[in-house]
């Protein structure tokens, strides 16, 4: 788990910011993601990552990234908003993170806090000028199931350990 006041300092927020409801954790589904909630989109378009500081952050709790969540206050949840920051690897933010939705649906399941459809709509993208909208679904074994729409922004093929860029 990571402490709250540097996670704030990370993403240069205020604890009041903080949905401590649910205990920033990090969640995954094979690749470890840093989730954090936020008390509402307002607060979440604010997040302003320091770099440096998010990369401790993430390499204190072993994850790859964080996912910044608004959640909201209607129950059962069936929507929320994200933003995810990897600047460890170089990506400062990514418009649509699948990787992280999957175990943010089944964590909000755990909790009772989905719908019995079992559901989730995740706008993210909007801060970057590339909206994208990720549905998730669990299967009958409460697996997620992440799909959507996409469209291809680059192309490559990977020989030798070069990425050459064909688009």
């Amino acid at each position: 788990m990571a402490e709250p006041a540097a996670v704030v300092d990370a993403l240069r927020l205020s604890l009041e910011d903080l949905d401590l409801s649910l205990t920033p954790r990090s969640v995954d589904t094979g690749a470890s993601h840093l989730l954090v909630a936020i008390n509402d989109t307002a607060a979440l378009a604010r997040c302003a990552p320091e770099k440096a500081a998010l990369v401790r952050v993430t390499r204190t709790c072993q994850a790859q990234g964080l996912y910044a969540v608004s959640i909201g206050d209607e129950r059962p949840v069936t929507s929320v908003s994200a933003r995810f920051f990897n600047p460890g690897s170089g990506l400062d933010e990514d418009p649509a993170t699948g990787s992280a939705a999957g175990p943010l649906c089944a964590y909000l399941d755990r909790l009772g806090l989905l719908s019995v459809s079992k559901r989730l709509a995740i706008a993210q993208g909007e801060s970057m000028a590339r909206p994208s909208v990720i549905n998730i679904h669990l299967d009958d074994r409460s697996r997620p199931v992440v799909t959507g729409r996409c469209a291809i922004s680059a192309e490559g093929r990977l020989s030798g350990g070069e990425f050459n860029v064909v688009r």
